[in-house]
């Protein structure tokens, strides 16, 4: 489902909704994405003696603001696209304004 409005919602639904959606998003970093990375920043840095010696914390702080510097210009919509549909069977049917559906094996 895609919302329209903000209005849409209720300060309950919110709780229910939007809060478990944005913990969910959250583990997923953690689990998936930011400690991968980090490691790689590490290791990546260590192999291409591009690390300085510093406080382990500002090192894992670099990694993290680096993650930062990305945006829309740094995806692959038609990539993003192809995971939506082969990973989440979730297919967009209009560009312009966001509207998904659900593709039926």
């Amino acid at each position: 489902m895609i919302r329209t409005d903000m209005g849409d919602i209720t300060d309950k639904e919110f709780e229910k909704v939007v809060v478990p959606f944005d913990r969910k998003v959250d583990e997923y970093i953690k689990n998936n994405i930011l400690n991968e990375f980090i490691a790689f920043y590490f290791a990546e840095g260590f192999h291409e003696s591009a690390l300085w010696r510093e406080n382990i914390s500002g090192i894992i702080n670099s990694a993290c603001t680096y993650l930062c510097d990305y945006g829309k210009e740094d995806c692959d919509y038609e990539i993003i696209k192809s995971i939506l549909e082969t990973k989440y069977k979730l297919k967009i049917t209009n560009d312009t304004e966001l509207e998904m559906k659900i593709i039926e094996d």
